[in-house]
């Protein structure tokens, strides 16, 4: 049976979406450790039934950006590296987001 009451994963490009279901060619962009926590991150996304359920895992650090970001969240990977996503809708509660779309990995230190 297929579960549709988890959060559904899109991407930006089609080039970041086969970076983020290839391994090798995740770890050839990135690195071992940051292709690791990106495939991580990408689990707990796709096994949540929405986004509040990520800000509840600490090791992800959730966080919404500001500024000219304010529509973006960040979540830890390593050191500075970050995985970047949006809801859609910058207004809505992070239990009624059901669908993100992976901006980018990026150290934006």
């Amino acid at each position: 049976k297929i579960r549709t009451d988890l959060m559904k994963v899109t991407y930006k490009s089609k080039k970041l979406e086969k970076e983020c279901s290839d391994y090798s060619l995740l770890v050839k962009s990135y690195g071992l450790q940051i292709a690791k926590k990106v495939i991580q991150r990408l689990n707990e996304l796709e096994s949540s039934s929405d986004l509040s359920v990520m800000s509840k895992i600490r090791s992800a650090r959730l966080h919404r950006l500001s500024g000219d970001r304010n529509d973006e969240y960040a979540m830890d990977l390593t050191g500075n590296y970050r995985l970047i996503i949006t809801s859609g809708d910058e207004n809505i509660k992070l239990d009624q987001i059901k669908i993100v779309r992976i901006e980018k990995i990026e150290d934006y230190h």
